[in-house]
């Protein structure tokens, strides 16, 4: 199981057993017998915090700045508060600030 051949037959197993339930609905019986599980096993601890999103591009970030977040969001399809947030977190100023004059 430690080589790279075995890794990849057993992940390939994986995968298929995962695609043939994905999408199948579960009853509440199960529902509840999983989350009890769940909890029994605290499996919460192996929860990875923060963002599981799409990873930004650098042609995405350069883009920061360069015109109202909104006009980017359309563009790179992200929500205007998703632009204005990375933007801000990178300290890049906001172009359309309506405090300042426009060019």
């Amino acid at each position: 199981m430690d080589s790279e051949g075995s890794r990849r037959l057993i992940q390939a197993a994986v995968d298929l057993g995962a695609a043939k339930i994905r999408g199948k609905k579960l009853s509440s019986k199960q529902v509840e017998r999983r989350r009890q599980t769940a909890k029994a096993l605290n499996l919460g601890q192996y929860l990875q915090l923060g963002y599981h999103g799409p990873m930004w591009t650098r042609k995405q970030l350069a883009l920061l700045g360069k015109d109202s977040d909104s006009a980017i969001g359309r563009k790179i399809g992200r929500t205007r508060n998703a632009v204005r947030v990375m933007r801000t977190r990178l300290g890049i100023p906001n172009p359309c600030d309506g405090r300042r004059k426009h060019r």
